[in-house]
């Protein structure tokens, strides 16, 4: 009995984590964490978009997106510190994109899918991917 309740422990943490993160994303604050992150996941999904259509680079474009991930980082850290610590290298990743390697990008856990991936999971969606990983 006392094996089996043991058992149960990291379930219970889990339900509680996840019980107090939706909590969090349903204040004001956790509300602006959500349209940040949906916002620098879709302004990303655009811009990559448009290079795959045969669009230059646009600097300014990618400082911007530079912006809105470290935003989204900033709003997310009280929530989902991992996912923060993600944007926020995703906001480093946009401010010099040169720099970056794809096998860092996939180190780093960085690709688009992935980060889209889990914001749909915490916000409760599911859906599809993105085409590329940038």
């Amino acid at each position: 009995m006392l094996e089996a309740l043991i058992n149960l422990l990291p379930a219970l943490g889990s339900l509680l984590k996840d019980g107090t993160r939706r909590r969090k994303l349903q204040d004001d604050r956790g509300q602006r964490a959500v349209e940040g992150i949906l916002r620098a996941v879709n302004e990303t999904k655009l811009y990559i978009a448009a290079l795959s259509r045969g669009k230059s680079r646009d600097n300014a474009r990618e400082e911007e997106l530079s912006r809105r991930w470290t935003e989204a980082a900033s709003a997310l850290h009280r929530i989902d510190d991992d996912l923060a610590q993600r944007c926020r290298l995703k906001g480093e990743y946009w401010a010099d994109p040169d720099q970056w390697s794809e096998s860092q990008l996939k180190e780093a856990r960085i690709l688009l899918t992935e980060v889209a991936s889990d914001a749909d999971a915490l916000l409760g969606w599911s859906g599809p991917g993105a085409e590329r990983a940038s």
